[in-house]
């Protein structure tokens, strides 16, 4: 799967609606506006509320592609950009009118990649987009309606929420790229005591999620808060997909140690696995069908916190969905024989490239089935340092900041995968650095 760390919003675009949400926020101010009248009256109308904030967001990447990849060969497929340089305005607004609540969050990109290959090539575009917006009504005491797009994300895992049917990426593995929002529907219930919630939602629409095969997902979802713990079972359906079972909870041991796990579990998988033909190509990626058998995913994690306020995570991923090592062997094996096929651009070059297409994104958080994450991050360093540290099974991401000023921070994050060319992390790229800023209003 294409390495997608760095500072980079999908395309999308932003309607007239959103366009006047974001003209009002921005006159609007963090004080109430009231409607004029008498006294009586205003005190008997609901307030009006405008609030809004905003920063920009400017970064310069270096990327170094992997050389013979067998999945991206001569990176004609990815088409990732050695170079380039981002520039993002990043609004948020938010209206409240009494039991009414707007908020947005549409968004300017401007972009220039140079993209190395067979062939160099320079691209540059400007988009509008409109990354999250939502409506939220409050009808009845504990009862809350809420539409729009926005990204849904819950659990304390910092590697993956598994539990989650709606979104693979967490949006944890780098802060300055924002998950694209999908469109949702939700009914939320919440009784006096806040100690139990119930959420009924539907995933309605892709919103910006570049994923042409979206379908649409149902789920429902319950929420237990104790004094020291905190769980939550979901059950959801995707269009044409078995019934998935998610969960996730977590105990706060002592005043350092956090204690969470996390887990799916279906019948059967949808995930796209390799197959040999009898003919040319000689490859192919295909679902391994209807099955009887209960495939389960689980994570158990940790956070320790340190007296320096530094914090720690370790988690450990079980994905029974994984590829064994035969089917492993047998990834690596396919992508070997058709990058040779693609490289020979013949008749059956695009459907070599199809098929590594496929193979890029098969529907699998991760290809293999056991991995060890862990985090260090380090806060407030010198008074003006942030420090984090990511690694996964082969892969390295630091990440530094530096809050110059109370408005202006600077930023590096690298990340760096040194093993071979058929292991998983280095498949498209070896290294990733970016440099970058961050300027709130």
């Amino acid at each position: 799967m294409p390495a997608t760390t760095g500072a980079r919003d999908g395309h999308g675009h932003l309607g007239r609606g959103a366009v006047a949400l974001l003209v009002l926020t921005l006159l609007g101010t963090s004080q109430p506006a009231h409607a004029e009248g008498s006294p009586e009256d205003e005190d008997a109308r609901p307030k009006v509320t405008f609030k809004w904030n905003a920063y920009v967001l400017g970064l310069a990447q270096r990327r170094v592609i992997t050389n013979h990849s067998v999945l991206n060969p001569d990176n004609a497929l990815a088409r990732l950009p050695s170079w380039g340089a981002e520039t993002y305005l990043r609004p948020d607004g938010f209206i409240e009118f009494g039991k009414v609540r707007l908020s947005a969050k549409p968004r300017l990109a401007l972009r220039w990649n140079r993209i190395d290959g067979l062939e160099r090539d320079e691209v540059g575009d400007v988009d509008l987009l409109l990354n999250e917006a939502r409506l939220q009504l409050g009808p009845f005491a504990g009862l809350h309606l809420m539409l729009g797009r926005e990204n849904l994300q819950w659990g304390p895992s910092m590697s993956f929420s598994l539990s989650n049917p709606f979104f693979f990426d967490n949006g944890r593995s780098d802060p300055y790229v924002e998950v694209p929002g999908k469109d949702f529907a939700k009914l939320i219930y919440l009784p006096g005591q806040g100690t139990w919630g119930l959420t009924l939602i539907g995933n309605l629409g892709g919103g910006r999620d570049p994923a042409p095969d979206f379908r649409r997902t149902w789920a429902i979802k319950a929420d237990w808060t104790g004094r020291t713990a905190h769980a939550s079972l979901l059950m959801s359906r995707r269009e044409g997909s078995s019934l998935r079972l998610g969960a996730h909870a977590q105990v706060t041991a002592n005043d350092a140690l956090l204690l969470y796990a996390e887990g799916e579990a279906r019948q059967g998988s949808e995930a796209l696995r390799p197959a040999r033909l009898d003919g040319a190509p000689g490859w192919t990626m295909k679902a391994a069908g209807p099955t009887e058998a209960v495939v389960a995913n689980v994570l158990f994690g940790l956070s320790y916190t340190f007296p320096d306020s530094s914090v720690l995570h370790i988690e450990y991923l079980a994905l029974r969905e994984g590829y064994d090592d035969v089917q492993r062997a047998d990834f690596y094996a396919m992508g070997h024989d058709l990058a040779r096929v693609f490289a020979e651009q013949g008749p059956l070059s695009g459907t070599a490239a199809r098929t590594l297409g496929q193979a890029a994104y098969p529907g699998l958080r991760l290809l293999g089935r056991n991995y060890v994450f862990g985090q260090y991050m380090r806060m407030g360093l010198w008074d003006q340092v942030d420090l984090i540290a990511r690694w996964t099974h082969n892969l390295d991401v630091p990440i530094a900041e530096w809050r110059a000023t109370s408005r202006l921070r600077v930023f590096a994050l690298g990340a760096w995968s040194p093993g071979s060319r058929s292991r998983e992390f280095s498949q498209y790229q070896r290294l990733l650095f970016n440099l970058g800023v961050q300027l709130h209003f």
